[in-house]
């Protein structure tokens, strides 16, 4: 058995420093060591209550349908569920009300026209007299049409973009970046590039299996989409598809009386999208009710042509629960995560090292960028501005 104990020694020394006497008192310390452990474990109980998600197990199971099935109306996911309809109807539109989730009609970028998706992050200058400074190129990225996602925290940014014109585009963000390094509001940015030839998409904006893990609840397998391919549209159409878009939280009565389009072609229209995989519907949940500590960015690297190793690699990040937003290319992925605590992300990132370890991969290849979900300055997600710009629609609705 094992004794903690507490050793107080002192010696006494004549006027010549030699050594006269010297006493050793040990003293058993057990009981504070198990008060000191029971203090640890009612501190942890107490963060663990303070960050618990305030809703019951029919509120979690409905939010979790409604992110894996956000095409299901309440009959749909009723019957899923095995919960009255009149519940999920509720249950719903309470997690609206407060803000659990924001609905998105995403389009599908190559059926609009775009070519290439683009990740921009960037390392910002932590001085505080340039936070003014920081906020405007925030705002300054957000007037960028081609940017439809952007989080920002502490002193990390990173921008989700889509260009059918490459040169256009990137004209005019060397042109935002340059600027900002001037004034040391940038002190490092990197662009990468993710051509839809030789590049996918696994996922975008995806919770699904993140609420499944958060709620301890059996995954979903969710809908299986159509691919799309890139379609020519009329004036009608165009104007539909934008409002939809711009509305994606409205029901098409709404968007009638927001734009002064008809409900009848509304609806015709959005049918017609969805089903050709023009537009896919994304329920989103906001980390912070979620009580997520941490967004995480990976970014991987391929320096060898082992294509077996490459493809171990992707299927890992695709299949982790907390992956929400991933772009895999030929030679790099940029992949985005949300973990509910600390000790979750270094568990998956120590999972990952064990993959590179197995497959003689260097952990050069490797980078993680933290963004913590508490001090977060911006999280934007955004289409309308895209589709206006790649359907060459000249007014807003």
């Amino acid at each position: 058995k094992i004794l903690p104990v507490l050793i107080n020694c002192n010696v006494a020394l004549n006027d010549k420093g030699n050594l006269v006497s010297s006493s050793c008192i040990l003293r058993d310390v057990s009981d504070i060591f198990k008060l000191e452990r029971e203090k640890e474990s009612l501190t942890e109980k107490v963060i663990q209550l303070t960050r618990k998600i305030p809703l019951n197990d029919n509120e979690k199971r409905v939010f979790e349908g409604i992110v894996s099935f956000p095409e299901y109306n309440d009959i749909q996911l009723s019957k899923l569920l095995k919960i009255k309809r009149s519940t999920v109807t509720a249950i719903k539109n309470k997690l609206k009300r407060e803000h659990y989730f924001a609905t998105h009609k995403i389009p599908h970028f190559t059926s609009i026209g775009c070519e290439m998706a683009i990740a921009v992050s960037f390392r910002l200058n932590p001085t505080a007299k340039l936070q003014k400074e920081v906020a405007s190129l925030i705002e300054d990225i957000n007037q960028v049409p081609e940017s439809v996602y952007l989080i920002a925290s502490g002193n990390n940014l990173l921008c989700i973009q889509m260009t059918k014109n490459l040169t256009e585009f990137k004209k005019q963000m060397d042109s935002l970046i340059a600027s900002y390094k001037t004034n040391d509001v940038i002190a490092q940015s990197k662009v990468h590039y993710f051509p839809f030839e030789t590049s996918q998409i696994p996922k975008f904006l995806n919770f699904s299996r993140y609420l499944s893990l958060l709620f301890e609840l059996e995954p979903q397998p969710g809908s299986k989409k159509p691919k799309p391919k890139i379609e020519s549209f009329t004036k009608k159409e165009k104007q539909i598809f934008y409002a939809l878009v711009k509305y994606g939280d409205l029901n098409d009565s709404e968007i009638a009386a927001q734009t002064g389009l008809a409900r009848p072609s509304i609806s015709q229209v959005r049918r017609k999208l969805i089903e050709r995989g023009s537009i896919t519907e994304a329920n989103v949940p906001d980390p912070l009710k979620l009580r997520s500590e941490l967004a995480v960015q990976n970014h991987v690297t391929f320096d060898f042509d082992d294509k077996q190793k490459m493809e171990s690699i992707r299927k890992h990040i695709e299949s982790d629960p907390s992956t929400y937003l991933m772009l895999a290319g030929d030679a790099e992925i940029i992949s985005l995560h949300l973990y509910n605590d600390y000790s979750s992300f270094q568990t998956e990132h120590n999972n990952l090292m064990t993959l590179f370890n197995e497959h003689s991969i260097s952990y050069d290849n490797f980078e993680s960028t933290l963004y913590p979900v508490t001090q977060l300055k911006k999280h934007l997600i955004q289409f309308d501005p895209l589709v206006k710009k790649s359907l060459g629609l000249s007014t807003s609705i």
